[in-house]
């Protein structure tokens, strides 16, 4: 599932992602916007996925994406940057000492 091969559902969504259970669709116009999963015709697993029938009547799962990804993401910046500071304060200290 990507914007340039979306999921179809049976009521006529074109999803192109998902976003903390909810379905990124994309609109006649090419813009894209934020629906709960039941307005597309899709429930919502205990897992976060979300399941929906395509057009070709199909049960599909769609992986759940949003803020665990992001948090993660973030953390990991967070340890580069303090790694980064400590580095530059480490080669500061020793250019005053010389």
């Amino acid at each position: 599932m990507t914007p340039s091969q979306p999921v179809v559902t049976n009521t006529g969504y074109k999803v192109v992602s998902t976003n903390n259970s909810d379905l990124v669709v994309q609109n006649f116009d090419g813009s894209v916007a934020s629906v709960p999963a039941s307005q597309a015709g899709g429930a919502v697993n205990e897992d976060g996925t979300v399941s929906v029938k395509t057009e070709a009547g199909e049960m599909v799962t769609l992986p759940e994406t949003g803020e665990a990804g992001t948090k993660l993401v973030t953390f990991g910046f967070l340890i580069l940057a303090a790694l980064g500071l400590q580095r530059t304060a480490v080669k500061q200290d020793k250019w005053y000492s010389n």
